[in-house]
């Protein structure tokens, strides 16, 4: 329950980022489906309707994305597993740019209520 708690008050606060941050959404009906040079490694994306689901692989460690757009804007949960540890977290990508770059945020709690976030942002290569 604590942990529920946690990740929902990091998605709040990655929402509120995004408000406060003043970026504008890309033009409805863009896709986030594609492979994206990120500052968090390579991004491949699969977009079918509003569900998008993924995979990225950072310093040789492979995780999974899974979100919905809202509002042109992907929201999504990200999971890694390094060494038998599993990370988990919250995010958001806006595209931009027609659709050639993506930017956003990612937030990472753990069980004694302290969070990691920072910036994930890239361009699409394919």
């Amino acid at each position: 329950m604590r942990k529920a708690m946690t990740l929902a008050a990091v998605f709040v606060f990655l929402m509120g980022c995004q408000l406060l941050s003043g970026l504008k959404t890309g033009a409805k009906g863009k896709d986030f489906s594609g492979k994206w040079d990120t500052n968090w490694g390579v991004v491949e994306l699969e977009q079918t309707g509003k569900t998008v689901d993924g995979s990225y692989t950072y310093k040789g460690v492979r995780g999974t994305i899974t979100g919905e757009i809202s509002n042109d804007t992907l929201y999504f949960t990200w999971i890694e597993v390094k060494g038998g540890q599993k990370a988990e977290g919250l995010g958001y990508f806006v595209l931009r740019d027609k659709g050639s770059r993506i930017v956003g945020e990612w937030g990472q709690s753990n069980e004694y209520g302290d969070w990691n976030q920072g910036e994930w942002k890239g361009r699409r290569v394919e």
